[in-house]
């Protein structure tokens, strides 16, 4: 019995140290993969700040490159704008500057219409000069149907834009007359350009 009791007790005890060890290396190797998935958890988090911080970078410079571009941009419009400005329109913004009343852009307004007639008229010549005989009759007579064009439409802008009350009107009024002028100017412009090639 003794030997049975002692065997049962070693036995016992036999058993108790591997539950124990079991225990202890199921839990050393839960361990294990805790720790390593803690260091691959730190890892990847290491590379995400690494990436964010490349990005912001890049975002940075991506800005600094569309400012700079912008600014690019900017001057480059304000030179295209004055390069392309026409010297009658020229004169006339300096005119506005130096008259800013309603009666001073009233009068910069019919200066100016009276320059645009007058590039028509020169325009007119050079064609004249230019062109072949029937070339600039067909000119001439597109030219006669402009002019009925030009007063109808001056017509009806007197009694649209320039039915309201007050300078202001007035101003619009004579503003869109004058631009009637203009477009056709640098329409005869554009033809005697097309002339000399």
């Amino acid at each position: 019995m003794c030997i049975d009791r002692y065997g049962q007790n070693h036995y016992n005890k036999v058993m108790k140290k591997f539950i124990v060890i079991f225990v202890i290396t199921i839990l050393v190797a839960l361990l294990g993969f805790s720790v390593f998935d803690n260091f691959r958890y730190k890892k990847a988090i290491k590379q995400l700040k690494m990436s964010v911080a490349m990005l912001n970078n890049e975002v940075y410079e991506l800005k600094s490159e569309t400012k700079d571009l912008e600014e690019k941009n900017k001057s480059l419009t304000s030179v295209n704008a004055s390069a392309a400005k026409h010297p009658i329109d020229i004169e006339f913004d300096n005119c506005i500057a130096q008259n800013p009343t309603p009666a001073g852009t009233n009068k910069c307004t019919k200066n100016a219409e009276q320059q645009w007639v007058n590039v028509i008229e020169q325009n007119m010549s050079l064609l004249h000069q230019s062109l072949t005989p029937a070339q600039y009759q067909v000119l001439t007579e597109a030219q006669s149907k402009w002019e009925a064009y030009k007063k109808a439409q001056i017509i009806l802008n007197n009694n649209t834009i320039g039915a309201k009350k007050g300078m202001a009107a007035l101003n619009a009024q004579d503003k869109a007359n004058a631009e009637i002028s203009e477009r056709r100017a640098k329409e005869l412009s554009n033809l005697f350009s097309h002339t000399q090639k």
